[in-house]
């Protein structure tokens, strides 16, 4: 969310919140995964959830952290989320997060807020369908 709010500003000089982001990603996700269940890959998944993986990067006490959280998008609530230090923060780590939290679901697929290595682990681990989130700026406007 943070890369997203930064390139509206970068790119039309308007700075948005995280809440707003949050709230047109809840706003529209039922309209991504009826698009997404209209495609013939998806009529041969058997599962039951699709996923927002989240990061954020807070200051805590004057410390920049990074936060984690998972989102079920039909019922709107967090699985988990987690504040850890930033330096913390690597591919090795989101895996075993989202392993942890995602392994015992029947995944429909998993959206994520841009980071390149979400693809790799998302391919690796769960064989899932994933997409990046996409906020039409036309809509935060």
């Amino acid at each position: 969310m943070e890369k997203i709010s930064e390139k509206t500003t970068d790119r039309f000089g308007i700075e948005i919140s995280r809440e707003t982001i949050l709230n047109h990603m809840f706003k529209n996700a039922d309209e991504f995964i009826q698009r997404e269940n209209g495609k013939k890959w998806m009529k041969t998944q058997h599962s039951v959830e699709w996923l927002v993986v989240i990061e954020q990067f807070p200051f805590v006490n004057g410390e920049e952290r990074a936060r984690l959280m998972i989102i079920d998008t039909k019922t709107r609530k967090i699985i988990n989320d987690q504040v850890i230090d930033k330096k913390l923060l690597n591919k090795e780590y989101k895996r075993q997060f989202m392993l942890e939290n995602l392994q015992r679901l029947e995944l429909k697929g998993i959206v994520t807020d841009g980071d390149k290595s979400y693809y790799d682990i998302i391919d690796n681990e769960f064989q899932v369908p994933h997409s990046q989130l996409y906020i039409p700026y036309k809509w935060m406007i």
